[in-house]
């Protein structure tokens, strides 16, 4: 059988950041905050927001900071700590419009509170309260450790599907399809996280995309040259590979030379060309 061989060149953005092995990707970088911009809500909002030793740190004030990428379907990993009477959320799916309107009216919030606050404590609807998803469900319990302690929450976005995991339990499952307003909210927009009077700080802030149309195609574009019959490539940080079938003179069935000659885009996804098997 002939050797042929196979190169990978892909052309990934300078900020561009490296998958975990179980696919998320951190949204920030911990030095910066490159990739998101603070959407104001007064003047002098921008400088309430900064990155430091790995932590997003927002000091007292208000507007929320978003990504300056949309996400449609997606796992959020974001640890968060509030203090004394704290207020904060994350945001979902926030369509790209001019609105005074609060995020959490246009897409989605996830609730962040001081729940034993005196001011919060029994006193709010069942959504209100941490872990909820904001006007629309509460947490099924309790799971919020206290002000000044890290919590977790483990957010999927699946098209009508809304889960919230925190710290450890599933507390959100909710059906947008069953609720006429919800039903109507965007199934892609920014992810944020908000600045809602008092200080918060996040870490390790990760999405695992969960987008059909992402997972198709590989990331960059991508120059294959066959190697055993086999064209590889990275997309992310994972590796893929697909055998290609030919004859032995080294001609493959879809009419590619199986020597040193371009391998189409389209013959290096799941949908591959006649004449090759997808294989992650």
């Amino acid at each position: 059988m002939r050797r042929v061989f196979c190169v990978i060149l892909m052309l990934f953005p300078a900020t561009a950041q490296a998958q975990t092995r179980d696919g998320f990707v951190p949204l920030f970088n911990g030095k910066d905050l490159d990739g998101w911009e603070v959407r104001e809500s007064k003047p002098g909002d921008k400088d309430k927001w900064s990155a430091k030793d790995n932590l997003v740190i927002a000091k007292p004030g208000s507007g929320w900071i978003g990504t300056t990428k949309m996400h449609g379907d997606f796992i959020l990993k974001v640890e968060w700590r509030i203090f004394d009477g704290g207020n904060s959320g994350v945001f979902l799916r926030v369509p790209d419009v001019k609105s005074k309107e609060s995020p959490s009216s246009l897409g989605m919030e996830i609730q962040i509170l001081d729940d034993n606050a005196p001011q919060y404590k029994g006193k709010l609807k069942p959504y209100q309260y941490c872990g909820g998803l904001y006007h629309f469900q509460g947490p099924s319990k309790a799971m919020f450790k206290g002000a000044g302690e890290w919590n977790a929450y483990e957010i999927t976005c699946n098209g009508d599907k809304i889960s919230v995991v925190f710290n450890g339990e599933k507390v959100i499952d909710a059906d947008a399809s069953k609720d006429a307003v919800l039903a109507k909210r965007p199934k892609r927009g920014f992810i944020g996280l908000q600045n809602h009077g008092s200080g918060v700080e996040f870490r390790n802030v990760m999405i695992k995309s969960l987008d059909k149309q992402q997972r198709k195609t590989p990331g960059g574009f991508a120059l294959c040259i066959a190697r055993y019959r086999r064209a590889e490539w990275v997309d992310s940080g994972l590796r893929f590979s697909a055998e290609l079938s030919g004859s032995r003179d080294g001609t493959g069935r879809d009419g590619h030379s199986s020597g040193r000659n371009r391998c189409k885009p389209d013959c290096c996804t799941r949908s591959c060309r006649p004449g090759c098997r997808w294989r992650p």
